[in-house]
């Protein structure tokens, strides 16, 4: 808790230019004062803190999913998935023609924020999953008290 009268402290320029390169803020050049030359601010992408995370993790998602594409090619997709989910600390387990996460790598946040988390969870998978070209396979939002809350069906499966 702050104390009365205490100014809270300010993020560092190294946070502000990360902030920026996430796409979380927008630099604008602008003078603040009279004074002559360029001058700079930041201000809010605009972008609500839930979109602006979910975009995020997807985005990285697909990263990592390019690298593991590029890293170790899988014998065929299903194995490359799940390879891939386990270099991320997930624990993936085949159920038929479905994929349950028996674990959640966020599971003491998803607890205190679920919603927030488990869409978060959602998206990064989805974007591995887009990063691996694996077409054939879907993510989908299916909670589960003893599994992850996201869970891997083929692309033509029922409500998916």
């Amino acid at each position: 808790m702050r104390s009365p009268g205490r100014r809270p402290a300010t993020p560092s320029r190294s946070t502000w230019t990360s902030w920026w390169a996430e796409g979380l803020l927008e630099a604008v050049y602008q003078r603040r004062t009279g004074r002559t030359g360029p001058g700079q601010a930041a201000q809010a992408s605009g972008e609500p803190p839930r979109a602006a995370l979910d975009r995020r993790a997807r985005e990285l998602g697909g990263e990592l999913g390019r690298k593991a594409r590029s890293a170790a090619p899988a014998p065929c997709p299903r194995d490359a998935v799940m390879l891939a989910l386990e270099s991320l600390g997930y624990e993936p387990r085949a159920v038929g023609d479905t994929v349950d996460l028996v674990n959640c790598p966020f599971h003491s946040l998803a607890r205190q924020h679920t919603e927030l988390v488990c869409g978060m969870n959602l998206c990064l998978v989805t974007g591995l999953l887009e990063g691996l070209a694996a077409t054939d396979v879907t993510a989908r939002l299916e909670p589960d008290p003893e599994h992850c809350c996201v869970r891997l069906h083929p692309a033509g499966h029922p409500s998916s």
